[in-house]
């Protein structure tokens, strides 16, 4: 319930609450829902060469033997359909601008959202592929964190319309509470791009970062999943 000192009303709004008590909370838990597909392009790989590699950096090693050999990672799709529809509401050619990031991350290039934009300006892809400037896809990746934030979810279909109509409750490691209501929206979105991170979840339990084929074509599917930053 809000008590509103201006007007006599006292509306009762939905919040949504993420607790920094404890480990960092996820924004965008991993599933095989937020699995992005990629093709194998310009050579064919031997996969046997791929299972050889082991430890905690296996994916980033495997695309980096992925580029030494020649080929190249190119996104078809995602996996969930229902996903792909709902981050098509933000942009049209989202989801292709989501799998850049996440190809950016799993190569080494950075996880923080600021670390992995500055390296596609650099590498001249928000221009060359999407005839964006960094500020464009400043705005279009923090209008995505937001709409994660209240309510858009990967399995569901999204109407474009914030399911927590009140605003974003944090719970600090302190256990002070921080709100955001939605009419400081610019400052909620900066403080989600600014505190949020990609990272790599369970591949054996999502279902991704293995070499397989399909028509004797061959593909292999990198994760997302977005969690905050202590």
């Amino acid at each position: 319930m809000i008590y509103d000192r201006i007007s006599p009303t006292t509306p009762d709004l939905g919040f949504s609450i993420k607790s920094m008590m404890g480990s960092p909370s996820t924004l965008l838990n991993a599933s095989k829902a937020t699995n992005f597909i990629f093709k194998i392009v310009g050579k064919k790989i031997q996969s046997n060469e791929l299972e050889k590699i082991e430890g905690r950096s296996k994916l980033r090693e495997c695309l980096k033997f992925i580029e030494s050999t020649g080929a190249r990672i190119e996104y078809v799709k995602m996996e969930n359909s229902n996903f792909e529809k709902n981050l098509r509401m933000i942009d049209t050619i989202f989801p292709q601008m989501i799998a850049e990031a996440i190809r950016t991350f799993y190569e080494g290039k950075g996880n923080s959202l600021f670390e992995i934009i500055n390296s596609l300006e650099n590498e001249k892809i928000l221009e060359s592929k999407f005839n964006f400037s960094k500020d464009d896809y400043l705005y279009k990746i923090k209008h995505f964190l937001a709409s994660i934030a209240l309510g858009m979810t990967p399995v569901k279909k999204w109407d474009g319309f914030n399911k927590a109509h009140g605003g974003y409750i944090i719970v600090k490691e302190d256990g002070e509470l921080v709100c955001y209501h939605l009419y400081n929206s610019d400052e909620f979105q900066e403080y989600l791009f600014e505190n949020t991170k990609l990272e790599t979840p369970s591949t054996k339990r999502h279902g991704f970062g293995y070499l397989y084929e399909d028509n004797e074509e061959q593909f292999i599917k990198l994760n997302l999943q977005i969690r905050f930053i202590r």
